[in-house]
């Protein structure tokens, strides 16, 4: 008898269309949101902002998890000088 094994990354799938940052996703959001602005010598309000308003969301805290990634690519490939102009 063979068991079939499914896997699942769909988060509407799961029920976790809505389910929150986690607090580690969180912390790296937030780090990895510092980080950006300091490099690109921009506020971390405006890269908040970007963030947040890429999202749909009111505030970075209330991203769903599963925008995680794409929000940590968003970061990583911003470009300030398209946001600031």
């Amino acid at each position: 008898m063979t068991t079939k094994i499914t896997q699942s990354n769909s988060p509407s799938e799961t029920g976790l269309e809505n389910a929150p940052l986690n607090k580690f996703e969180l912390t790296s959001i937030q780090a990895l949101l510092a980080y950006t602005a300091h490099d690109k010598h921009v506020s971390e309000a405006l890269v908040r902002e970007a963030l947040a308003s890429r999202f749909g969301v009111d505030d970075v805290q209330k991203l769903p998890s599963h925008a995680y990634n794409d929000a940590i690519r968003f970061l990583v490939d911003i470009q300030v000088e398209l946001i600031l102009h």
